[in-house]
C-alpha cells in the first residue's frame, strides 16, 4: 500500500493571491511526479495547474490541479480516496472576490 497526496488551491490571503496546489493551513505540497513514480506503481500522464480555477478578485484564490494517473504495471491496482465536497459546492469567494471553479473527478 502506498499513499500520494494531491492538493487544491488555497484561498486568497490579505494582500496576495492564494497558494497554488497546496493544503490549508499547512502550506504543504505533494512530491514531484518523478519521485512519486519512482516510489509508487503509478504513471502520471498529466499534472498541471488548472487555469482560472481560483476565484477572480483583487487577490484570487490559488489554482487547483488537473491530474491524470494510471497504474504503471498491469498487476498494480489503483484506488482513489478523495475529498469531493467542492464538486457539489465550489469554494466561496470572500470580501468581494468571486467563487472558485467547482472540482471535477
Amino acid at each position: 500500500a502506498a499513499h500520494h497526496t494531491e492538493l487544491g488551491g488555497g484561498g486568497a490571503r490579505e494582500g496576495s493571491d492564494g497558494l497554488n496546489a497546496t493544503a490549508f493551513p499547512g502550506g504543504i505540497r505533494s512530491a514531484q511526479v518523478e519521485v512519486a513514480e519512482a516510489a509508487l506503481p503509478l504513471l502520471f500522464r498529466r499534472r498541471e495547474l488548472r487555469c482560472d480555477s481560483g476565484g477572480a478578485g483583487q487577490f484570487r484564490g490559488g489554482l487547483g490541479l488537473t491530474l491524470e494517473v494510471t497504474p504503471s504495471r498491469p498487476s498494480a491496482g489503483l484506488s482513489l480516496l478523495a475529498e469531493i465536497g467542492h464538486v457539489h459546492r465550489p469554494p466561496l469567494g470572500r470580501a468581494g472576490g468571486r467563487s472558485g471553479a467547482p472540482a471535477r473527478v
